[in-house]
């Protein structure tokens, strides 16, 4: 079995990054898109998955929005890539997905 999942970029999680790039000067086509629960390309993802036997999708993107949301910063400053509690929550995530599907069990976890 395979567990997959899309890393979605800092302006698509909360719109301080996306205020923050502008400023930087990027430009976005859709903008609108970028508040969409999911991504086209994430959607794509998803449904390549649900055609691959024992694969598992799992969508990190509410887990990082709500770590925002509670004040957390999941990326790093003018950088789309994770910050240290960014990869503690994904981490988070991936491995109760793998405990749950039998891959991993809370022994495999590293301190």
């Amino acid at each position: 079995s395979a567990i997959v999942f899309v890393v979605p970029h800092a302006v698509e999680v909360d719109p301080r990054y996306r205020a923050r790039f502008e400023a930087l000067g990027a430009r976005f086509e859709d903008p609108e898109a970028l508040v969409a629960p999911e991504s086209p390309f994430g959607l794509a993802v998803r449904g390549v998955v649900a055609l691959a036997p024992g694969a598992r999708f799992v969508d990190v993107k509410p887990v990082l929005r709500e770590a925002e949301a509670r004040g957390t910063p999941v990326y790093r400053n003018n950088d789309p890539h994770f910050s240290p509690e960014g990869d503690r929550v994904v981490a988070t995530v991936l491995l109760d997905a793998l405990a749950r599907s039998g891959f991993a069990g809370e022994g495999s976890r590293e301190e």
